[in-house]
């Protein structure tokens, strides 16, 4: 039987190193994949209407929105520098460069949601990690041409927002 460090140590180490693969694996997966992501986009359209709405939303201190968000075809999401996964991946021209690693960034942070909140609702870890390695390996467009469509499909910015909603639900329960 492990005392509290040692079963702390261990529990934090499980969780980097499951972290660690999970981006990983990803990002090798959406890289070989990358017709499947953008699914129902045109890529170069979609990565441009981004930065425009990151150039735009520099109103209040980039606090802003998109003013044009919603005019005719331009529709994403309110300002990119709320989300990690293009705040991470963005240069400052505000072009996403890098479809894999914001996808790679978007399903990582939904494997850390699912484990975090396991783990909040006394799941073990175990079966925490498998719930986070199974949404991360069955609904994002990793291997082939996604049949199953989903609202992160589209953009990782959903997942970020569903994980971020699934956190606050669990922290209210």
């Amino acid at each position: 039987m492990l005392n509290g460090n040692s079963q702390l140590i261990s529990e934090a180490s499980l969780w980097a190193l499951n972290i660690a693969a999970v981006f990983f694996a990803t990002y090798y997966l959406f890289g070989m994949n990358n017709r499947g992501i953008f699914f129902g986009y045109d890529p170069q359209t979609f990565r441009a209407s981004f930065g425009i709405s990151y150039r735009l939303s520099e109103t209040l201190f980039g606090l802003g929105s998109d003013f044009v968000n919603g005019i005719g075809n331009v529709s994403s999401d309110p300002n990119p520098r709320w989300f990690l996964s293009l705040l991470l991946t963005s240069p400052p021209s505000g072009v996403l460069e890098d479809g894999p690693r914001a996808f790679a960034i978007g399903a990582t942070e939904l494997f850390v949601a699912t484990l975090l909140c396991g783990r909040a609702l006394s799941i073990s870890l175990t079966a925490s990690i498998a719930a986070g390695w199974l949404i991360t390996l069955s609904t994002w467009p990793l291997f082939v041409m996604p049949k199953i469509v989903t609202l992160w499909f589209f953009t990782p910015t959903h997942a970020e927002v569903f994980s971020v909603s699934v956190i606050v639900t669990t922290a209210a329960l």
